[in-house]
């Protein structure tokens, strides 16, 4: 049933549409197939804006619009009385077009379903992100997130899960990658913690954050200004001296030593003082040189107890000759 009211104007009737309403919308089962103006519902329609349940909605036309030309504007109102949930679009000459969720503010929750881009401030008290996502490269990344790899390219290590978040440069996009990146490795007994900031390619060094829980390796340089309090150093070796005590081992002799050190006021194979004091000393090497110098001279030592030794029987023998002509 539809009211329609009628005025009268300068004597002549204008028909002017004071106000409609009607008591029965339009059932539709495909909102594609609308092309008139009309108030719509649909149950579980095909094309709705989503796929089951009640819709109250709303069909705009083109002027031209006909069964076969279907230009559009359509809102549309889920059947939700507590959470109230609207959709519109704009529809191609099929009809065809796709449905954008309405955000708005209720104590209900809004989900969005598709990308979101907002050119603004999002202002909230909390965000909270169900998903994170997925790279197989983290020099690729260049959008502000929350992401998560297995077994990625340029991850902190070459193997494992990683969950991270990417802070962007404002100006970054897919081929200007200013980053800054945390990383950290999924070890629930031994959490390892990773970051770095990375070059206009997305290309950076990862650091590892040391932590006082589990054992910690490092694979770079680490510098101290100050001083480090341990209870125990230990250094890796290589090549330990101890081919000293070969029997094909030349031993420098003391005159050489001797004739050295007169000549450059420092040790062989140990570093002279300046240059230790312009670049430190590798401590492993240091070590290894130190202990060379001490078997080195322990073989001076045994070699000078050889001599006395020798010296010593001969002195007895002297000694007895001499007692023996004194008897004579």
């Amino acid at each position: 049933m539809k009211r329609i009211a009628l005025i009268f104007c300068f004597g002549l009737m204008a028909p002017l549409v004071m106000a409609q309403e009607w008591n029965d919308p339009i059932t539709t089962s495909d909102w594609n197939q609308i092309w008139k103006s009309s108030f719509v519902q649909s149950n579980n329609g095909q094309n709705a804006p989503e796929s089951s349940g009640w819709f109250w909605g709303l069909n705009m036309n083109h002027s031209s619009n006909s069964a076969t030309y279907r230009y559009n504007g359509q809102l549309a109102i889920k059947n939700l009385s507590t959470s109230p949930t609207m959709y519109f679009r704009s529809t191609n000459v099929n009809g065809s077009g796709t449905w954008a969720k309405v955000v708005h503010t209720t104590n209900g929750q809004t989900n969005v379903s598709s990308n979101l881009s907002v050119s603004g401030d999002i202002n909230g008290t909390r965000i909270l992100v169900d998903n994170p996502s997925s790279t197989s490269d983290w020099n690729q990344i260049w959008q502000s997130g929350f992401f998560q790899s297995n077994d990625a390219t340029n991850a902190p290590e070459a193997s494992g899960w990683f969950w991270g978040l990417n802070m962007n440069h404002s100006s970054n996009s897919s081929s200007y990658r200013y980053n800054g990146q945390l990383a950290i490795k999924n070890s629930s007994s031994n959490p390892t913690l990773y970051f770095r900031s990375t070059n206009v390619s997305g290309v950076g060094t990862w650091a590892r954050v040391l932590t006082n829980t589990g054992n910690q390796r490092m694979t770079g340089t680490l510098t101290v200004d100050g001083s480090i309090r341990t209870e125990e150093v230990k250094v890796e070796i290589v090549n330990g001296p101890d081919y000293v005590f070969e029997p094909d081992y030349e031993l420098r002799t003391l005159k050489a030593t001797k004739a050295f050190i007169e000549a450059n006021k420092h040790l062989p194979e140990i570093p002279p003082a300046r240059e230790m004091e312009a670049n430190g000393v590798e401590l492993g090497v240091m070590n290894m040189r130190l202990l060379k110098k001490i078997e080195e001279l322990t073989l001076y030592q045994i070699k000078l107890m050889e001599q006395l030794e020798s010296q010593n029987k001969e002195l007895q023998v002297v000694k007895k000759e001499l007692e023996s002509l004194k008897k004579q």
